[in-house]
């Protein structure tokens, strides 16, 4: 592909290199104890409430408190740096389907979820579940090929690890 219009140059706070941002402070959320227990209460009022996981938004999911960080949060992702990594959730500790629901619910805080998709999932696993990469009906993150280099088309992507790779996934900010 070419282009006959060079980009013009950003310069603003997601401007950076990976160097320079590796041992930066600013993109991390340590959950405390109360942002956990927050979350948990969220997660089981929204159960208690039957909400289904695509009709999760920040009203069926409050968290008082830490919606101050998310609003914070919201603000960085689309204005400041571009990213962050929130840290402690206790995943060892929470169902698969509770998980999923503080997953989505800190997500509504942040925009509405978009199907992955074409039969309307909006959580998609990175997982190798046996799939051929080379058949084109396959999604390569259901495989054990390395994904390339790639953006996802939306404003804002989440990830969780449910459980670290025994080898590979590897994450690096370079």
């Amino acid at each position: 592909m070419s282009h006959s219009k060079a980009l013009p140059i950003y310069n603003g706070p997601a401007d950076w290199r990976g160097p320079e941002i590796r041992h930066a402070k600013e993109w991390h959320i340590d959950l405390t104890d109360s942002h956990i227990q927050e979350i948990k209460s969220a997660v089981q009022y929204s159960v208690d409430r039957d909400v289904s996981i695509v009709d999760i938004t920040p009203e069926t999911f409050p968290l008082p408190h830490l919606d101050k960080i998310l609003q914070r949060v919201y603000e960085d992702l689309l204005f400041g740096i571009g990213l962050v990594m929130f840290h402690g959730m206790p995943v060892q500790e929470m169902s698969r389907a509770d998980i999923i629901r503080a997953y989505v619910g800190i997500g509504s805080w942040l925009g509405a979820a978009v199907p992955q998709n074409h039969k309307g999932h909006i959580l998609g696993h990175v997982k190798d579940i046996g799939l051929d990469h080379t058949n084109p009906k396959h999604r390569i993150y259901g495989t054990a090929h390395r994904q390339p280099y790639h953006t996802d088309s939306s404003d804002i992507v989440g990830l969780i690890c449910l459980k670290p790779a025994k080898s590979g996934g590897v994450f690096t900010v370079s």
